[in-house]
């Protein structure tokens, strides 16, 4: 367990040993069927192409397209592609690719709170959650 920062760097080697271990660790468990709806992966080719990808574009930051023009051409494509299959108006449609989780759950809150204010005037939105929350 590591609550500070070790006073001396841990070589490259030993770090990608101990996450190796890890990653077979908790893929031993979701690999074989264990996870309901939490893990949607292609197969061992397919992570091995994604792993490449991300490799290609791990510092690109799309807040900043000026610097990142593919990125910003790639998220384009892949929204059109979605209101393509989902039969949606592209003059009017629109969308962002998040990171998943709390992000998406943030960004479509946000998108429904605009909607409301936008179509039907509702200048105090509430979320109704429990308190475990």
């Amino acid at each position: 367990r590591h609550l500070t920062l070790p006073p001396n760097k841990t070589s490259s080697a030993k770090l990608l040993t101990l996450l190796k271990k890890w990653s077979v660790s908790e893929s031993s468990l979701w690999d074989k069927g264990q996870a309901s709806g939490a893990i949607y992966h292609g197969g061992s080719d397919l992570i091995d192409f994604l792993s490449k990808v991300y490799g290609l574009f791990c510092v690109s930051n799309p807040m900043h397209p000026e610097l990142f023009p593919y990125v910003r051409k790639m998220e384009g494509e892949v929204v059109s592609m979605l209101i393509d299959i989902f039969h949606g108006d592209s003059n009017c449609c629109c969308g962002t690719i998040s990171s998943g989780g709390t992000e998406s759950i943030l960004l479509s809150s946000k998108a429904y709170r605009d909607r409301g204010r936008d179509l039907y005037n509702i200048t105090e939105p509430e979320i109704v959650a429990p308190t475990t929350i």
